[in-house]
């Protein structure tokens, strides 16, 4: 009877021993991809600021061609103005004035 008892007490201690050591591969298993898991949260924590880097200035880039864009918009509109005039009220621009002015006194 003891031996039976030291045997499966025996037998329960390679089992508690069996079960500690893939306890502990579980362990080291978890540990492993829980940091591989925080390279990836931190890799994706830096793509994200260069892509918000990216959308400010191409939000910005947009802002100034706005700015373009209303400027040929004021620029066609006053053409169009200008070409709506009959010749005979137009104004020369000031460069051409002088340069006709220039031109006469010779």
């Amino acid at each position: 009877m003891v031996a039976a008892a030291s045997e499966e007490a025996s037998t329960n201690v390679q089992s508690v021993a069996s079960a500690t050591e893939e306890l502990g591969s579980s362990v080291n298993e978890i540990s492993r991809q829980v940091q591989e898991s925080a390279r990836m949260a931190n890799e994706a924590v830096d793509q994200a600021r260069i892509t918000n880097d990216r959308v400010s200035e191409l939000s910005k880039a947009a802002s100034r061609i706005g700015g373009v864009v209303e400027l040929i918009k004021i620029i066609a509109g006053q053409t169009t103005c200008w070409l709506s005039t009959p010749p005979s009220r137009r104004r020369a621009p000031a460069r051409q004035v002088a340069v006709s002015r220039s031109w006469r006194r010779r």
